[in-house]
């Protein structure tokens, strides 16, 4: 399961990085990290684009901020500005997630963030 969850991880961040090249991916590599999750920055404040997002689950921030109005401090840690602190949300893949949800996850996010 876990090799399924990371293959999609990774096909979802190469896809996403092939038509929005500006992306930022916050952490670790694809190979180095958890297979669950993607800390991504855009061009774009998320609180702008709440509405066109409404089909996905995401976090906004780090897992260490979760419920707080603030910046995550973690963000700022790696070194990401209030802006792309604010461009930034958290995707996470489980067990039971599928490839027909991360095709949505794809064409929603690419509808959005890309040119």
């Amino acid at each position: 399961e876990a090799m399924l969850t990371r293959s999609y991880l990774k096909d979802l961040y190469e896809t996403l990085k092939q038509q929005i090249p500006d992306l930022i991916l916050n952490g670790p590599a694809i190979e180095s990290r958890s297979p669950i999750n993607l800390s991504l920055t855009f061009s774009k404040p998320i609180d702008l684009v709440l509405p066109q997002l409404s089909s996905l689950a995401f976090s906004q921030g780090s897992a260490c901020s979760t419920g707080e109005v603030t910046s995550s401090h973690v963000l700022k840690a790696i070194g990401l500005s209030l802006q792309q602190a604010q461009n930034t949300m958290r995707l996470s893949l489980g067990r039971w997630t599928t490839q027909a949800e991360v095709n949505q996850a794809l064409q929603t996010l690419i509808k959005v963030f890309g040119s």
